[in-house]
């Protein structure tokens, strides 16, 4: 199976339910249904349940929502008349809308005639939701989804080269088909372009079969904007896409169709604009380009392995290999690995060491000057490439804390690559307190202007920010994983060092050692040494661990044992609930008192987790479940995984909770769960020059003030 599987649930007729058992079909196109003549639109039965790749709940169109979202930018002579074209064409086809309109603080007046279009047609069917500055077509389009309430949502221009004439084939298309997004394309029999010179139509032509060359998405028009999206569909695409630009619109299709979503085209004709000048500038092309790059070294692999490809990845098997030795242990290594390979890894770390030495060196002489966010900014970073410190838990434990014991509205700076499920992780641990999490990957700017229009946040923590020299810092935290502090000493490619730790603990104003729980007493106490002796004398220490808090049920009340049978238990469960059972796990956890525990796999970081791979992972909990060994079998993941691939997860086990294993097991035999594991940071010891806990968060937050004052002076 792949990720792009279409899941169904079906039960055969004529069985006893204790035969009936999920069935998943891999691209099953033969029950696609296909209606026509349906009046005015009507969308036929189908049994697949919204949310997921493949699974959406049966609608009509006349009971289906639509929201347009239009980004707008100096589009004062336009907006009335598309807006005016599609409340016309909703109108006529008796359908439920909303316009949702994103103006970049446009100069011209466009937000005047929007907020005149609200009187016009009410507030209900136009919302504008207005931005500081002109951010990116794709973040335009994210920040507009945040307040659709429709079933189905619409990306479209506001410059009336998308003629709304086309939505009505587009429902139709999508209905016919229940696919979950519906493309308009100008390069099918039908499309076309107007009002284009030559030069514009051979640069769309060229970006476009370079695209298609590359990526292989199987959509003719890549670079296309008029699109249909079931909303799940776009929720979960867009928490993947990084792009700001007009290379979002071709991410978002790459991205949908790597996810399994499914992609159906309509012939448009697309017509130049006729009043305003285009978007388009050598700007865009650099940042599509730089997309394309992205998006070709990140989503070709999800496509079967060429030989190429795997002569890539026993490669890149052999670099990771040779990343966790140090020297001394190359010897064991096969001829060419220690011969040829290592020494271009050291070649490479030394030309990299040169590189972020260099930079360094012109951000410390003034000759590139960071940016300065107008409150004080604690960073947490590490120098070691392998996870496990414990940057993203502090980042939530500061947060927490400056909120709920010092009143101070915090925002929370995500960066680097593979952030996606950290904010959402974040987002969903610090729902209800004062925190915005912003993801800074695109451009420290934007979080300057939020800052700028949002003055009651008086603190910004950066995540993973310590390479992130282009933002200004007033305290920096260095997280350090106990296990492996330093690597096998050697920077990247040849190890996995970002920096070397005696550089970048000298800048250190606080140390946190994580993970000492999993340390025998006297192997922690000489790494604690080893670290303090490399930082200054004033650097701030302190010891940390993971302590799990519950677990959250993944399985729906309707099915799952800890509804139904176990009376009392919600969808939180206490710690207790592993006494004695038998635990799956993607990743390295503590026993936690169980009686067995095994992993799925060795995975990276921010692993995309397969459909093989969690099918794979259920069917072993299945067995352990059947053999009757155990109180209770389960399946357990952290609150990143989950956050990271939440519509294949509640796909697949909405699907488990139909499941006669699951509800109600087999005489003789247990049942089983899925659990996500809630953990937190805990403080095992604090610096003892501080009387408290509290007094050394204290402390850490009068040094990042003071900072940021002389900064604030300095600048003045």
């Amino acid at each position: 199976m792949s990720r792009g599987s279409d899941l169904r649930a079906d039960r055969e007729p004529g069985l006893p339910e204790s035969c009936q058992a999920v069935q998943i079909y891999v691209n099953d196109t033969s029950r696609s249904k296909t209606h026509s003549g349906l009046t005015p639109i009507q969308m036929p039965v189908s049994t697949r349940r919204a949310g997921a790749p493949g699974l959406n709940a049966p609608q009509t169109a006349a009971s289906s929502k639509y929201s347009v979202l239009l980004p707008t930018y100096n589009e004062r002579e336009n907006i009335s008349l598309i807006v005016w074209l599609l409340v016309e064409t909703f109108e006529e086809h008796e359908l439920d809308y909303e316009i949702i309109i994103v103006d970049d603080a446009s100069p011209d007046g466009t937000q005047d005639v929007v907020r005149q279009l609200q009187q016009e047609y009410g507030e209900d069917r136009i919302l504008l939701r207005p931005r500081a500055g002109k951010l990116g077509l794709g973040t335009a389009y994210m920040h507009g989804l945040k307040a659709a309430s429709g079933d189905f949502v619409l990306l479209m221009d506001a410059d009336l080269s998308h003629h709304p004439k086309y939505i009505p084939a587009m429902i139709q298309k999508q209905q016919q088909t229940q696919c979950d997004i519906v493309t308009g394309t100008r390069y099918r029999s039908g499309g076309g372009v107007y009002g284009w010179n030559f030069k514009r139509k051979l640069t769309s032509r060229g970006a476009n079969l370079l695209a298609q060359t590359l990526l292989q998405p199987g959509v003719s028009d890549l670079t296309g904007s008029f699109r249909l999206f079931r909303k799940p569909c776009l929720d979960a695409v867009m928490a993947l896409c990084r792009s700001k630009g007009y290379a979002f619109q071709m991410e978002i299709a790459v991205r949908a169709k790597r996810l399994g979503y499914t992609i159906e085209e309509v012939p448009i004709v697309f017509v130049d604009r006729i009043f305003g000048a285009s978007k388009l500038g050598s700007d865009e092309i650099v940042m599509y380009l730089r997309g394309l790059v992205n998006l070709f070294f990140t989503t070709v692999r999800s496509a079967p392995m060429s030989r190429w490809e795997r002569v890539v990845g026993a490669l890149r098997s052999r670099v990771k290999a040779i990343q966790a030795v140090d020297d001394p242990a190359l010897k064991t290594f096969p001829a060419s690995s220690k011969y040829l390979l290592a020494p271009a890894l050291r070649v490479l770390a030394a030309m990299y060491g040169s590189y972020s030495s260099t930079r360094r060196f012109f951000y410390r002489q003034g000759m590139l000057s960071p940016l300065g966010l107008p409150c004080p900014v604690i960073c947490i970073g590490t120098f070691n490439l392998n996870g496990g410190t414990g940057k993203t838990p502090c980042v939530e434990y500061l947060a927490r804390h400056y909120v709920t014991k010092h009143k101070m509205p915090t925002m929370v700076l995500q960066r680097g690559g593979g952030t996606v499920d950290e904010t959402i992780m974040l987002r969903h641990v610090l729902d209800g307190l004062s925190v915005y999490v912003h993801d800074s990957a695109t451009s420290s700017g934007e979080a300057k202007d939020y800052l700028r229009d949002n003055p009651e946040i008086r603190l910004a923590l950066l995540d993973d920010g310590m390479q992130n020299l282009a933002l200004m810092r007033d305290l920096e935290i260095v997280a350090v994983n106990a296990i492996s502090p330093f690597g096998n000493g050697h920077l990247l490619p040849r190890g996995t060092l970002r920096e070397l730790p005696k550089a970048a603990l000298r800048r250190a104003d606080a140390l946190m050692l994580h993970n000492v729980d999993l340390l025998a007493p006297e192997r922690r106490e000489a790494v604690a040494r080893q670290l303090t002796s490399l930082a200054p004398r004033h650097t701030i220490f302190m010891q940390t661990q993971m302590t799990p808090t519950g677990l959250r049920s993944l399985i729906p009340p309707t099915g799952s044992l800890d509804m139904s049978i176990q009376s009392g238990l919600g969808d939180t469960l206490p710690l207790s609930r592993l006494g004695g059972a038998a635990v799956t796990v993607a990743l390295h956890l503590q026993r936690l008192g169980a009686a067995h525990v095994e992993g799925c796999g060795e995975y990276d970081d921010h692993h995309m987790f397969s459909l093989e791979e969690l099918t794979t992972a259920i069917r072993r909990v299945e067995d352990l479940q059947r053999s009757g060994k155990f109180k209770h079998v389960c399946l357990l993941m952290t609150e990143k995984d989950y956050a990271r691939q939440i519509d294949l997860f509640a796909a697949v086990f909405s699907q488990v909770s139909a499941s006669p294993i699951s509800s109600s097991g087999e005489e003789g035999c247990s049942g089983w769960g899925a659990y996500v594991l809630q953990a937190g940071l805990e403080v095992v010891e604090h610096d003892r020059r501080f009387s408290s806990q509290g007094a050394t968060l204290n402390a850490m937050l009068r040094i990042a003030v003071d900072n940021f004052r002389r900064r604030s002076y300095m600048t003045i």
